[in-house]
């Protein structure tokens, strides 16, 4: 075996090793989490739990193949549960829709006065937020309405939408995994009541949904030129429009670039099978992509630098390295005293040299070992909530309000049924990181693709701002589509265990 085959195998491995090191971290996280204890978990929680169960049974298991009219429909269970699902979303977002405070709170009232002094202080600061305003503003602007409850129902849209594209990716790449994609989407959007909270952690999640679609099309249309151009044109724009919503969601394409340079490599020093026509196609596509890509990013930040709907000053926008120098301090999270510095200090220089300080005073403080065991410690705090931090942001909501129904009483803040929604939405996430235990082949290319996509979501968390589960809202497309991938061997593993309950109670087939 050559040096360039050994050098393939340790890239492989070497994922898979990195891979699971993160996995078994997260899974040991949330399976402790505080979620999970049953104290003042009531009679509701047990009724989802048998409702999800009895879907699993009727979706994902041959136990109904013992009913001659149910033989075979596995498809429409599942349609039906999707289904039953977004009603229940509708009626959920129907009864709770309050105002929400933190940035989403920040971004609604820019709807309203966008020539506040304090609401054009914060886009100067944080001009990352000014795409979404001004998306969020075309559609007041279009539909004559600003209310929450249009913007939850937007939400709404966006959540689903990015559930449906998911479901035509795993259908072109896996197709018969499709059937247990749409149960685990299902079943993590009935205990989802991010869709009311109307920021880019749900804007974002249909384009990342997207960028893995079009790559996917990429890979069908490779042989036919044309449609490849087409799709690989889409693609990026996909990509550029999504660093607008939020850079951090980009990382696909990165995870997507170095597995197409793994398949060059193998393809020049390995297969040898590149020719010249290959060649000069590659450069096509490249030119190509790059000149679409820079036109309508170009384009794009030209349209923000020059709109006039709020007044902002990018001088004072808070540079990167101060989300890096605030994911070192505390839980690696939101630092109120960093973010007050920023917003005191006036030259963005200023700023840049602040948080570099800052950074090396923590990094020093904390010294190797003491850093290390704080990255520990991050990553728990960024995987670990199965309800993604709901309520932990500061001012979540942009009052206090009380629930008034049996909805709200699952998700403000006294409602007495939040225990309930907190342990059910953690072991429906510690299900989900389950099924990315197992894999057929660590070698495959789409596995490798959605794993260093995950990775790369984790690793991002680690060095930037984190602290909270909210983050990996961006990337749950990824975990979903990675989970249905090989479901078919996580299913296997469950279904043992109803085979082992049909005979054990004696129930034929």
């Amino acid at each position: 075996m050559n040096f360039n085959h050994k050098f393939i195998q340790f890239i492989n491995l070497a994922i898979t090793i990195i891979f699971y090191f993160f996995l078994v971290q997260m899974l040991y996280f949330s399976g402790s989490s505080t979620n999970l204890s049953l104290e003042s978990v009531t009679w509701y929680a047990l009724l989802v739990i048998v409702f999800v169960v009895l879907m699993y049974v009727l979706i994902n298991t041959s136990f109904i193949d013992r009913f001659e009219r149910l033989k075979h429909k596995q498809w429409i269970f599942a349609v039906a549960f999707f289904v039953s699902v977004v009603i229940f979303q509708i009626v959920f977002i129907s009864y709770v829709h309050p105002a929400i405070g933190f940035d989403a709170g920040a971004i609604h009232s820019a709807l309203f006065n966008p020539t506040d002094v304090n609401t054009r202080g914060y886009y100067s600061q944080y001009i990352n937020n000014l795409s979404l305003l001004l998306i969020q503003h075309w559609l007041a602007d279009t539909f004559h309405n600003t209310s929450w409850l249009f913007f939850d129902y937007i939400g709404l849209i966006l959540v689903d939408l990015s559930a449906l594209i998911n479901i035509l990716t795993i259908w072109l790449i896996k197709r018969k995994n499709t059937i247990n994609l749409i149960f685990l989407e299902s079943t993590l959007l009935m205990v989802f009541p991010w869709i009311i909270i109307s920021y880019s952690d749900i804007w974002v999640i249909p384009l990342v949904s997207l960028i893995i679609l079009f790559y996917t099309l990429v890979v069908k249309f490779r042989s036919k030129l044309w449609l490849r151009l087409i799709m690989d044109v889409a693609l990026i724009l996909t990509v550029i429009l999504t660093y607008y919503i939020k850079p951090s969601s980009i990382i696909p394409i990165i995870a997507i670039g170095l597995i197409e340079m793994k398949r060059i490599y193998i393809a020049l020093f390995i297969d040898h099978t590149i020719k010249l026509k290959q060649s000069l196609i590659f450069i096509l596509v490249v030119c190509l992509i790059g000149g679409a890509g820079y036109g309508s990013f170009k384009a794009i930040q030209q349209t923000i630098n020059k709109q006039s709907y709020i007044p902002v000053n990018p001088g004072l926008s808070v540079p990167a390295i101060h989300f890096i120098s605030m994911g070192t301090s505390g839980d690696g999270g939101y630092n109120e005293k960093d973010a007050l510095a920023m917003a005191l200090l006036p030259d963005r220089q200023d700023k840049v040299d602040y948080s570099v300080r800052i950074l090396k005073q923590r990094l020093h403080k904390m010294g190797p070992i003491g850093y290390g065991k704080f990255l520990i410690m991050k990553q728990s705090n960024n995987t670990t909530d199965g309800s993604f931090a709901w309520l932990k942001e500061g001012h979540f909501f942009a009052k206090n309000p009380k629930p008034t129904n049996l909805l709200q009483s699952f998700v403000y803040k006294d409602g007495k049924n939040l225990k309930n929604y907190q342990f059910l939405a953690q072991l429906i996430w510690l299900l989900l990181l389950f099924t990315l235990i197992f894999a057929r082949s660590h070698n495959d290319e789409w596995v490798q693709i959605l794993r260093i996509a995950i990775l790369g979501g984790l690793f991002y968390l680690l060095i930037f701002e984190g602290g909270r589960t909210r983050y990996l809202i961006q990337f749950l497309p990824l975990i979903f589509l990675l989970a249905a991938y090989n479901s078919d061997l996580s299913w296997n593993f469950l279904n043992r265990g109803f085979r082992w309950a049909k005979e054990t109670f004696s129930i034929d087939d």
